[in-house]
């Protein structure tokens, strides 16, 4: 179940953000090109995507290290995607309105 949710969680963040592709692969890549992940940080993405793959085709049981290090995976898409930009917008507001 811990693999097909991390999927569905790159699924979703894929589909809010209107990524483009024919499979999960392509559209983790189109957030590359969106700017929206780094060339490195979907490398990581990547291998947590085979990670999932792996767990929902074969079921088996994973290791409590490979779920930590994709859940920290997942933690940083979320995080580049939606926390910073929203902090940054916060920030430049606050800035500019010299309220910091």
């Amino acid at each position: 179940m811990s693999g097909i949710g991390i999927r569905v969680l790159v699924e979703s963040v894929c589909r809010e953000r209107e990524a483009n592709g024919s499979s999960l692969e392509n559209k983790i890549d189109d957030l590359v090109n969106k700017g929206l992940l780094t060339k490195e940080n979907s490398e990581a993405l990547h291998a947590t995507r085979l990670l999932g793959n792996r767990l929902a085709h074969e079921v088996i049981e994973p290791k409590d290290e490979a779920l930590e290090i994709a859940m920290d995976i997942i933690e940083n898409l979320l995080m580049s995607v939606y926390i910073i930009p929203n902090k940054a917008k916060r920030l430049k507001i606050s800035v500019s309105s010299k309220k910091f």
